[in-house]
C-alpha cells in the first residue's frame, strides 16, 4: 500500500500497459492537477462487483488513483444523468480542496466497457482542474472535427486528435514541460497563416 492507502500491487505493470493518453493524464495528476472522472455504469464496478439493477443507469463521479485529491476524497453520490453528477464533481472538488479554483477543462475519452474506474459502453469524461498557481484556464472544445484548444486572450488551436489535445493542454499549463507542439494564433493570425501557406 502507498502512503495514501492506495493499492500498489502491480503498479509498474499497469503503467507499463497504459496507452498514450493515460500517461499523459497521470503526467498531469504529478504535476498537481485535480482529475475528476464521469461515466456511465455498466454491469459491474472496477472490482468486478456486480452494480444493483436499480442503478445500472445512473452516472458514478470518481477521482483518478494518481489525483492529489486521492487522499481526502469521499464517495460522491451516483447521479441520475452526466449534467447532475458534473455538478456534483465541481460541488465536491470546491469542498475538498481550496487550492483548486472553480472553473476547468472537461476532456472526452471513449472507454470500451470493462476499462476505467467502472464498467462502462458509454463516454467517460475527465474533468482536469488546474491549481491556482495558474495565471489562467485553458479551454477544451469537443467538437465532430477534433478537440479545439482555447485561451482566454482568444488564441486557439483546432481540430487536434485526443492524444494531440492533451499534450497541448499539458504543455500550456505546466511551463516547465516546455513549448506546446502546436501554435496558439488568434483567428486573425490563423487567415494570415493559411493565406501565407496558399501562396507557396
Amino acid at each position: 500500500m502507498s502512503e495514501n492507502n492506495v493499492p500498489t500491487h502491480g503498479v509498474e505493470r499497469a503503467r507499463q500497459q497504459q496507452s498514450p493518453q493515460d500517461q499523459l493524464v497521470r503526467a498531469l495528476c504529478e504535476q498537481g492537477v485535480a482529475v475528476y472522472q464521469v461515466g456511465n455504469l455498466f454491469e459491474t464496478d472496477s472490482n468486478g462487483i456486480p452494480i444493483p439493477e436499480c442503478d445500472r443507469d445512473k452516472w458514478f463521479v470518481s477521482v483518478l488513483a494518481d489525483s492529489p485529491l486521492v487522499a481526502k476524497v469521499e464517495a460522491i453520490p451516483l447521479s441520475s444523468t452526466e449534467a447532475e453528477a458534473w455538478e456534483l464533481a465541481a460541488r465536491h472538488l470546491i469542498l475538498t480542496d481550496e487550492r483548486v479554483e472553480l472553473g476547468g477543462t472537461v476532456l472526452r475519452q471513449n472507454n470500451d466497457a470493462g476499462s476505467g474506474e467502472a464498467s462502462s459502453d458509454e463516454a467517460t469524461s475527465y474533468l482536469l482542474k488546474k491549481p491556482l498557481k495558474l495565471s489562467f484556464t485553458v479551454e477544451v472544445h469537443d467538437c465532430c472535427s477534433g478537440f479545439d484548444v482555447v485561451l482566454p486572450d482568444g488564441r486557439r488551436c483546432d481540430g487536434l486528435g485526443w492524444d494531440e489535445m492533451l499534450g497541448q493542454v499539458a504543455h500550456l499549463t505546466h511551463p516547465n514541460l516546455g513549448a506546446p507542439r502546436y501554435a496558439m494564433r488568434t483567428p486573425e493570425e490563423w487567415a494570415a497563416y493559411r493565406a501565407e501557406i496558399a501562396r507557396r
